[in-house]
């Protein structure tokens, strides 16, 4: 702002020869403004690529030391106007590729009431498109129903030459929503072991890589995967039932499966020779085996059945097994044989099960921190060889050191469990598995952003300071630091010209810093953190971006000094009741 300048006029006249002048006009001010230098526009997330259904901030901000904006308008094409407000951000929400432009923004300010234009800001591309097209979801083995305990793989099959990142797979429960499925290496495949409670609904997607951004792909066709029981065992039956049989006797093997099920076939099976027959089911139920008794014949007996489960012919497990025993009578005599060899039994108590401890016991960790999983092995007879740690079912790996450490990431979210590996007596031996213990990790809590009033972060001595920090959302117990040239400030009230201040609501998201009379003293580089409270533990976040603040001194008199101080003093208490007030009524509505 230019000085003003007054102006007035006069005129002559010519009178007998004489000029007269004449009385001077009214004065005029007239006070020169220079023009606003033209903002900036950056954009909230910056992708180099949207797609639809994204949203995307546009923040008009004008240069550092500009006057106070009055208003902002936000365009696209060149000139076509698509916001005008008094706010410095336009929230764009994308539907599709007529969405992709150039935009601009300019702001207003109103210096003696006058509303004058910045120049445009240098233009912004949007470019918007379309998602990749969706993978196909395939099985291994397609079946219209499993049995609890069968293997299967799943396959997600991106179409074309696509630059592939990674893959996910989902499911979604009956009348659930989806949940995401954990994936080794974030591969292509998925095994499953199925289980009665796993029915569902199998989806997958991908990621590929389009002007330097992962793109998510849509969701394949569902597959619906049932799973059933295995049917009950049959009963095996000898006719007639005889402990032993005579050589040339003829013995019979009755299979029955349980009342109601529909069977289809049965198989007959000797133990350690395999299928020795197959059974067709009888009109009056169940089938039947005969067997001539020879010396070459003796042994268990099991049998199964086949039933038909959703269209698939499913076995069952097997009978329980019978003993077929065959003597040769001499001369109608029973003649026993000579004594076998005698072998010696020793018999030693089984390794007993260790114990799984994650060090350090936590709650929760976060992603990137190191945790070991120590398998504590029981004093006694059996000397570890090895340990061997399991993540949900699947064995990490094994080693002689019973200590495992784990650089946490997402993957290694999950139930753990540890055995180890002896030897005795030439004997290799495992032990059963430790008890389970859940690993739950998190991701570190989003950086806050730190904001300075006055924004030109430069403040006269004595006039106050007020430095918020802004956590991204709401949070029922959050603890705030501030921190100045790198150490920390302490917190709450810290005598009568420093304090730190945060709203008496249910969910806090911001705390301020407050000086209410600044001096060179405060002049240094002020940042900000936060701690959350997840699961009974507190998780620092990441410190914001650092700001530079610096306190000039006053060159007025004192008594005037002190009396702006004062009146600035109650202006930053009035700023903070107001703050507190506000977020107050935002929380009860």
């Amino acid at each position: 702002m230019g000085k003003a300048r007054v102006y007035m006029c006069a005129y002559w006249i010519l009178r007998s020869g004489r000029h007269i002048l004449s009385e001077r006009s009214q004065p005029v001010s007239l006070s020169m403004q220079a023009p606003p230098e033209a903002p900036s526009l950056s954009l909230s997330p910056p992708h180099p690529v949207y797609l639809p259904g994204e949203s995307v901030t546009l923040t008009c901000s004008p240069p550092p030391g500009a006057p106070v904006a009055a208003e902002f308008q936000f365009s696209r094409d060149g000139g076509r106007k698509i916001s005008s407000r008094s706010s410095d951000v336009h929230a764009l929400s994308i539907t599709g590729p007529e969405d992709s432009g150039s935009y601009t923004c300019v702001y207003w300010i109103r210096p003696s009431g006058r509303k004058i234009q910045s120049p445009g800001s240098r233009p912004v591309s949007i470019a918007v498109t379309a998602p990749p097209p969706a993978p196909r979801l395939s099985l291994d083995t397609p079946n219209t129903v499993y049995l609890a305990g069968e293997r299967l793989n799943l396959s997600c099959s991106a179409p074309g030459a696509q630059e592939v990142t990674g893959y996910r797979f989902y499911k979604r429960p009956p009348e659930q929503s989806s949940e995401e499925l954990p994936s080794p290496q974030g591969g292509p495949q998925l095994e499953i072991l199925a289980a009665v409670g796993d029915e569902g609904s199998y989806t997958c997607q991908y990621w590929s890589r389009e002007s330097g951004r992962e793109l998510p792909s849509g969701l394949s066709q569902p597959i619906t995967i049932r799973v059933t029981e295995r049917p009950s065992a049959p009963q095996l039956a000898l006719a007639p039932p005889h402990p032993v049989y005579v050589l040339g006797e003829w013995v019979t093997l009755r299979c029955s499966a349980p009342q109601g099920e529909g069977v289809t076939r049965y198989r007959f099976y000797r133990q350690r020779r395999g299928l020795i027959a197959d059974g067709v089911p009888e009109p009056a139920g169940g089938a039947q085996l005969e067997l001539r008794a020879e010396m070459g014949m003796a042994g268990l007996y099991v049998c199964a059945y086949w039933t038909l489960r959703a269209g698939r012919e499913v076995p069952s497990g097997e009978s329980r097994p019978i003993s077929v025993s065959v003597i040769e009578l001499i001369q109608g005599r029973e003649v026993p044989s000579c004594a076998s060899d005698a072998v010696s039994v020793s018999v030693f108590p089984a390794p007993a099960a260790p114990s799984l401890l994650l060090i350090p016991p936590l709650p929760l960790y976060v992603t990137g921190e190191t945790v070991t999983a120590e398998c504590i092995v029981p004093a006694g007879l059996y000397v570890p060889r090895a340990h061997w740690v399991l993540r949900d079912g699947e064995a990490l790996r094994e080693q002689p050191e019973p200590q495992l450490p784990l650089n946490v990431t997402r993957r290694d979210s999950g139930t753990y469990r540890c055995g180890y590996s002896t030897e005795l007596h030439g004997r290799h031996l495992r032990s059963p598995p430790s008890d389970p213990v859940t690993l739950s990790m998190t991701d570190p809590p989003p950086q806050p952003a730190l904001s300075v009033d006055p924004p030109s972060r430069a403040v006269s001595e004595g006039l106050p300071l007020l430095i918020t920090c802004m956590a991204p959302w709401d949070a029922s117990e959050r603890r705030f630091h501030f921190y100045k040239d790198g150490a920390e400030l302490p917190s709450g009230d810290t005598g009568s010209e420093i304090s730190t201040t945060e709203p008496s609501i249910g969910s806090v998201n911001f705390s301020v810093l407050s000086i209410l009379r600044a001096s060179p003293s405060n002049t240094g580089e002020f940042s900000c953190g936060y701690e959350l409270n997840m699961s009974g533990r507190w998780i620092p976040s990441p410190r914001s971006q650092a700001v530079n603040v610096t306190v000039r001194a006053w060159s007025l008199p004192i008594p005037l000094v002190a009396g702006c101080s004062g009146a600035a003093t109650a202006l930053a208490l009035l700023l903070l009741l107001l703050i507190c007030l506000c977020r107050k009524k935002v929380a009860g509505a």
